[in-house]
């Protein structure tokens, strides 16, 4: 019996289709090799100060992905719709004059040109899901430096004010003891500076608290103990928002592309070719037949459907989707508004401020003239004094917080840094 024959001819065979017409390739190993080089740790030089930028590279450097979180390399092919099967029958006859039988078969599943085409789209998917988390990532690193920089930079306005106005108020107190020693004033003069200066020093004492508390977390953030020196970005508008473009816009869309390729795969259009190569001996009476053949089933689907339960997943995933979509979008719409209403107070503010630091000036000309004629009472003037200072102060404080509005502006809109 030619057995040993019809076993290597049917190997060799099956071989052969394995190796010249099907290419195994890595998907993940395709989406990993568009991964960008790994960004090493700002180590910033003293010369030359930080950027933005630089804080969220540095950011991005010491908050990688976690190992965890990396899906396993997975080998798919490109035309299989499933692992290869192989079938052996052997049939032993019972008479002298029956035949003894051997077929050995090997069963391959043909991925559809519907189906292959679904692979396609759903790795183009997979590449722009993981760039849209990358960019989401640092979006999110972006909102938390941000966030520092500018309250920290706030806090810093406020202490160097209430420190000019602790150096007034030494400067007061010093002329105030001078009267008193020279019998020219009271106390109650004394005793209101010394008040402010309390009241002054425990704001700086809290200033620097909340500075500690934003360069913590700054630090903690970045790994850097150096903050940019120009913080200020490019000045963005609602009328320039984009927010089809936001990372979290983009990634529930992708997201739900592939949820719903996905269950286009369980559709008749996507349904498999099953091709056999069989190979037979059959050997009677002496007398032995070799037989080598092929069987092709192809689906026939002339109208596009699925199962019930597919069908029931795909539309309560469309519904939780535009439900979701409505949702982000609703939210991101209402904060790029809030965020553009703030704006236009901090503007009128900023003007109404700006004419309050020009009238200041022009009380304290008037005090200094009052003084000589001693013809204010000195609470009145100590009043006005911190009064044009913490004008100043407010005025300074809306400028930055104009600018703090922008940068919110564009984390908002989706942009990093």
């Amino acid at each position: 019996m030619k057995l040993e024959k019809l076993l290597i001819a049917s190997l060799l065979f099956a071989v052969y289709l394995l190796i010249g017409g099907m290419s195994l390739y890595s998907a993940s190993g395709q989406a990993n090799s568009t991964q960008t080089g790994t960004p090493q740790t700002k180590e910033a030089a003293k010369i030359q100060s930080v950027s933005m930028s630089d804080a969220l590279i540095s950011s991005l450097s010491i908050n990688p992905e976690k190992a965890g979180g990396k899906i396993p390399s997975l080998q798919t092919s490109s035309w299989l719709a499933a692992s290869p099967s192989a079938k052996f029958n052997y049939l032993k006859g019972q008479q002298d004059t029956s035949a003894d039988e051997l077929e050995i078969s090997l069963n391959l599943a043909i991925k559809s040109n519907f189906q292959r085409d679904i692979d396609q789209k759903l790795t183009s998917l997979d590449l722009k899901i993981k760039q849209q988390q990358t960019n989401l990532k640092k979006l999110h690193l972006s909102g938390l430096i941000r966030e520092a920089i500018w309250n920290y930079k706030i806090e810093k306005t406020k202490l160097d004010y209430l420190q000019k106005k602790e150096n007034i108020l030494h400067k007061l107190k010093n002329n105030q003891l001078k009267l008193i020693d020279a019998g020219e004033a009271s106390a109650y003069g004394l005793l209101l500076i010394q008040k402010e200066s309390n009241k002054a020093q425990i704001d700086m004492l809290t200033s620097r608290l909340k500075m500690t508390s934003w360069m913590e977390q700054y630090t903690l953030v970045t790994g850097l103990s150096e903050m940019p020196e120009i913080i200020a970005e490019k000045q963005m508008t609602i009328v320039k928002t984009r927010l089809t473009d936001h990372p979290d816009v983009q990634l529930l869309l992708n997201r739900w592309k592939q949820k719903s390729l996905n269950l286009q795969s369980s559709s008749s259009d996507a349904a498999p070719w099953n091709m056999s190569f069989t190979a037979k001996n059959t050997e009677t009476l002496n007398v032995t037949d070799d037989q080598i053949g092929i069987s092709i089933e192809v689906p026939l689907s002339f109208v596009q459907s699925t199962s019930q339960r597919s069908s029931n997943e795909w539309r309560q995933g469309k519904a939780q989707f535009d439900m979701d979509y409505q949702l982000l979008m609703l939210k991101l719409n209402r904060q790029i508004k809030q965020l553009n209403g703030q704006s236009r107070l901090l503007s009128k503010k900023e003007i109404l401020l700006n004419d309050s630091v020009k009238l200041s000036q022009l009380i304290m000309k008037q005090i200094d003239q009052f003084k000589i004629g001693n013809e204010m009472n000195q609470e009145l003037i100590l009043r006005r004094v911190l009064e044009a200072i913490e004008t100043k102060n407010d005025y300074a404080i809306t400028q930055l917080l104009k600018l703090q509005n922008n940068a919110m502006i564009r984390q908002s809109a989706g942009i990093s840094l």
